[in-house]
C-alpha cells in the first residue's frame, strides 16, 4: 500500500514537472512584442551587454521559479485547518510542526505529527487527516483538562485531571489563562512527597467521581490516609477532614456530609471541623469559645 501510494506521488510530481518546464518554455519562447510597450522602451535604453545579460536571466529565472513553486505545492504540506484547541495557539501549532520538520510530504505520518504535537505541555493527544493532492493536512486538537494547582516547596504547579505535572504555573504567560486557573483548588501535601501527592490526587479524584462535595474548594491538605478539605467561602463548616478506600465509601461518606451541613445550614450554626475519617460516625467539632451544651447533636466519640 505504502508503495504503490509512493508511486502515486512520483508520478504526480513528474507530471507537476513537466507541465512546469513547458509552461517555463512557452513564458521564454513567447515575442517581446506581446509584453507592455513600457517594458519594450525601457529595454532599448539599454546597453547591448545589459540587454544580452537580462535575456540570459529570463531565460533562467522564470523557468526555475515556476519549477521551484511546483515542486513545493507537490512536497510542502499546508495546515488548512487546526481545530478543538483553546489554550494553545494555532501558531504554535504551526511553529510545532515547523520545529520538528514534519511541513514535507516525506514526514507525512500521522504517528510522527502526534508525538510532536503531543510534545506541547497542553495537548494530550492529535489527530491529523492528510489529503494527498494538493497535499493538506487538518489537525484536531485535544487537550489537557487544567484540575489542581499543587503548591510545591520551591514552586506551584498545574495538575491535569488525568493526574499529570502539565507545567510550573510561572511559565504560563498568557494573562486571560491565567486568570482563569487562579479559581482552581489548591492541593499540598503535608510532606514534599511525591508518593503521598499521587495517593491524595487519587483519592481526590475518587471523592469527585462519587459527586464533589457540596460546596466550592478552595485547597486540599493531604496527609497519610486522608485529606483536609477547605470551602471556598465561609459558611457552615470551617473544614472537612476524610479518608476513604472505596468509591462505595467515598459516596456514603458526602452524603453523611450532605446531611450534616443542610441541619447545619437549617439550625444557622457553624462549626470548625466536621471528621469523616472514622467508618460509621460523623464528628462535629464546634468552633473555639461555644458552649460545650450546645455541642450539635451529630457529635460521637469513638
Amino acid at each position: 500500500m505504502k508503495k504503490s501510494l509512493l508511486l502515486f506521488v512520483l508520478l504526480l510530481a513528474i507530471s507537476g514537472i513537466l507541465a512546469a518546464l513547458n509552461k517555463a518554455g512557452k513564458a521564454i519562447d513567447a515575442p517581446r512584442a506581446s509584453v507592455g510597450g513600457d517594458l519594450e522602451a525601457s529595454t532599448l535604453s539599454l546597453s547591448s551587454s545589459e540587454v544580452a545579460n537580462s535575456q540570459t536571466e529570463s531565460k533562467k529565472l522564470p523557468g526555475l521559479g515556476v519549477l521551484k513553486a511546483a515542486w513545493e505545492n507537490l512536497t510542502d504540506v499546508r495546515i488548512t485547518d487546526v481545530s478543538g484547541n483553546y489554550y494553545v495557539s494555532d501558531e504554535e501549532v504551526l511553529e510545532l510542526v515547523h520545529q520538528h520538520g514534519l511541513n514535507t510530504l516525506w514526514s507525512a505520518s500521522e504517528s510522527s505529527w502526534n508525538v510532536a504535537l503531543s510534545s506541547h505541555p497542553w495537548i494530550k493527544d492529535a489527530q491529523v487527516d492528510f489529503h494527498l493532492f494538493p497535499l493538506r493536512a487538518r489537525i484536531k486538537i485535544s487537550e489537557i483538562e487544567p484540575w489542581l494547582i499543587w503548591r510545591a516547596a520551591d514552586r506551584s504547579w498545574l495538575v491535569s485531571r488525568s493526574m499529570k505535572m502539565v507545567q510550573p504555573l510561572d511559565a504560563i504567560k498568557d494573562p486571560e489563562t491565567v486568570v482563569e486557573l487562579s479559581s482552581l483548588p489548591r492541593v499540598a501535601a503535608a510532606a514534599d512527597d511525591k508518593v503521598l501527592l499521587k495517593q491524595g490526587l487519587e483519592m481526590i479524584r475518587t471523592l469527585e467521581l462519587a459527586g464533589r462535595f457540596p460546596f466550592e474548594v478552595s485547597q486540599y491538605l493531604i496527609e497519610p490516609d486522608e485529606i483536609t478539605v477547605e470551602p471556598m467561602r465561609l459558611g457552615s463548616v470551617g473544614a472537612v477532614r476524610i479518608s476513604i478506600d472505596t468509591l462505595g465509601e467515598a459516596k456514603t461518606k458526602l452524603e453523611q456530609l450532605r446531611t450534616v451541613i443542610a441541619d447545619l445550614d437549617a439550625r444557622s450554626e457553624q462549626v470548625s471541623e466536621i471528621d469523616l475519617r472514622v467508618r460509621g460516625q460523623v464528628i462535629v467539632r464546634r468552633l473555639e469559645g461555644d458552649d460545650a451544651a450546645g455541642k450539635s447533636r451529630h457529635e460521637k466519640t469513638k
